[in-house]
């Protein structure tokens, strides 16, 4: 008989702050015969760039003097590793089919590794379906959260593999088997908390719905929590409010705000394609206010028809300083809808006459650069894109374009001091409750 081992690989896989991450580990100590690995389509990039996951499986049977037969499940279309409704599916798949073709071997999970929809799929197939597996957990060196410090995108894996303290026969076993019902509740609470840390409301929620240890108190926030997260603010903040939390902004300007620490938590969990895309619809208020900063009313030029879309009003334009920007900038202007390339020059040629506003003028030149030249490579799924890449195209790192966007709120009357950590202040409140 055979032992097989079944695992998604994750951000900290194989190998994280010198020692070994969740897959290797379970590798080192359980000597499965055969092992299966769940590859998303970011990881997989990782893996076919340079081969890490492999290489150190294969470094560490070398060590061991025992061969690992590997199984690489390449989901390729696997964008979203962090949704429950799409991995699911995926390793209902795999634990299945991994059943029927080895009926008679032995069959463990890894249930560390991977987005914490991944832990949480396996973790509830093997506590209530008929599968008869395994399940096995790995704690941190440290006993506690594990941050992966390594440069996913620039690692070394010879190495990582020869500073891999987990290499002196005297470390410490890590792995445990997760059986018992308490157990099986601790898992469920400390997949809830990162779901919540990492700001993944909508994979939390479901998770509260499906699972057995969780209050309604905690699926009415958690809804809150998700329609924040969708900019839905008005329903967020009624709910939210029962709990005694308000959200940062009551007026006009609680949608760009919202919107700020929108694009804030995309660039924590480094969805860098989608914070380029989420930039060019708040550049469009960020022109308008500059505008509005030097004192120039859209509104008087402008008409908007029964679908919002806004159009120039050429007799009320004809003879202004905005009608000459327009048409020296734009080869035979024809008026009509208003675009963000037209807000744009008028906002930075008014910007520029200005000697106080230098710095906002700097700043928003930046910004300007990085939506364009960023903007349409995303729009055709520029996915997984690192920050040094996107710098090489527009200038700028998605960080330095938010840091940008930090310092021109304030001149544009929507303070963010003392306000940014509103989602982590929200996260207290259920977290609270869930310690």
């Amino acid at each position: 008989m055979s032992l097989i081992l079944y695992s998604a690989v994750g951000g900290t896989d194989p190998i994280s702050n010198n020692h070994d991450g969740s897959l290797l580990h379970i590798c080192r100590h359980r000597k499965p015969d055969k092992v299966y690995l769940l590859v998303s389509m970011e990881m997989g990039m990782f893996q076919k760039h340079d081969q890490r996951y492999t290489y150190c499986i294969e470094q560490l049977g070398l060590m061991l003097n025992h061969k690992f037969e590997v199984v690489l499940i390449n989901e390729e279309n696997l964008d979203r590793p962090d949704s429950f409704d799409e991995v699911y599916p995926i390793i209902k798949r795999d634990i299945l089919r991994i059943r029927s073709e080895n009926q008679n071997d032995e069959l463990i999970v890894n249930i560390a590794s991977g987005t914490p929809a991944m832990k949480y799929c396996l973790q509830f197939l093997s506590a209530l379906a008929d599968y008869n597996f395994t399940p096995i957990s790995v704690t941190t060196p440290e006993r506690s959260s594990n941050p992966h410090r390594e440069d996913r995108y620039n690692y070394n894996p010879k190495a990582q593999w020869e500073n891999n303290k987990d290499n002196d026969p005297n470390h410490i076993d890590r792995t445990y088997e997760t059986k018992s019902l308490l157990m099986l509740s601790e898992f469920y609470k400390h997949t809830m908390i990162k779901f919540i840390q990492e700001y993944n409301y909508s994979a939390a929620l479901t998770f509260a719905k499906t699972g057995m240890f969780f209050s309604s108190d905690i699926t009415e926030m958690l809804e809150a929590f998700d329609a924040r997260l969708k900019l839905n603010t008005a329903n967020a903040q009624t709910d939210l409010r029962k709990y005694g939390f308000e959200l940062p902004y009551p007026n006009k300007n609680r949608q760009v705000f919202e919107y700020y620490l929108n694009l804030k938590v995309k660039l924590h969990k480094e969805e860098f394609a989608d914070f380029i895309r989420a930039v060019t619809p708040l550049m469009t208020v960020l022109l308008e206010l500059c505008l509005e900063h030097c004192e120039i009313n859209l509104k008087i030029y402008t008409t908007t028809n029964s679908e919002g879309i806004r159009k120039w009003n050429e007799v009320i334009l004809a003879g202004t300083d905005l009608d000459d920007i327009l048409n020296s900038s734009f080869a035979n202007f024809k008026y009509g809808t208003v675009y963000n390339s037209h807000l744009r020059v008028l906002a930075e040629a008014f910007l520029s006459k200005s000697d106080k506003d230098k710095a906002l003028y700097r700043d928003i030149v930046k910004l300007d650069r990085f939506e364009e030249s960023v903007r349409n490579r995303a729009a055709h799924k520029m996915v997984n894109a690192d920050p040094a890449s996107i710098k090489k195209i527009a200038g700028i790192t998605p960080q330095e374009a938010f840091d940008c966007i930090t310092r021109v709120l304030p001149i544009l009357n929507v303070p963010v001091a003392g306000k940014s950590d509103s989602y982590n202040k929200m996260n207290e409140l259920i977290l609270s409750k869930l310690q």
